[in-house]
């Protein structure tokens, strides 16, 4: 059995931590040979990994895709609004990393309606109370993205008004 064979049986194998080690390993292995994305089933089978019930599988597949993308300059996933809800459902069980990888990806996601980014910011501004400042930082991010798309005037008020305390923080610790 070839390398690349051994290495796709992994990203299906039953064991999370041996599937999300696998996805670390494809984007290794892609940065430093990126023709091999071309010939080979990479990029389907870390796609499918984004609905894996190991929260870690999936952030490992999400940096892996993102990560790719750069290397080879194709968009290799596209966002919609289902792969948005699922990165903000895992993120709860993530790890202060695997937590700002989703937001800082969840930021350059466009969403489809005014609605859509109100949910996005009700998911995830509990976070503004986290004890990592980076992941108050990306939630920061991600709230003012989503709030340029909110049409609802009181609605963006209110999230400004959340938004002011952790942002005093940060200043008073500069």
């Amino acid at each position: 059995m070839a390398m690349h064979e051994r290495l796709l049986s992994s990203l299906r194998d039953e064991d999370p931590y041996v599937r999300k080690t696998a996805a670390l390993l494809v984007n290794k292995l892609c940065s430093v040979q990126p023709g091999l994305l071309e010939r080979l089933e990479f990029v389907t089978a870390l796609k499918s990994l984004l609905s894996d019930s190991n929260p870690m599988v999936v952030v490992n597949s999400l940096t892996a895709l993102v990560n790719l993308k750069e290397h080879t300059k194709q968009n290799l996933l596209v966002f919609d609004s289902g792969i948005v809800r699922k990165l903000l459902i895992v993120m709860n069980e993530c790890t202060e990393w695997g937590q700002i990888f989703i937001l800082d990806t969840v930021c350059s996601y466009e969403p489809t309606s005014s609605e859509e980014a109100q949910s996005i910011c009700e998911r995830i501004i509990h976070r503004l109370s986290h004890s990592n400042c980076a992941v108050v930082l990306s939630t920061v991010k991600v709230l003012l993205k989503m709030s340029n798309y909110i049409d609802d005037k009181k609605a963006v008020k209110a999230l400004e008004k959340k938004l002011g305390p952790s942002l005093s923080t940060f200043i008073s610790l500069y």
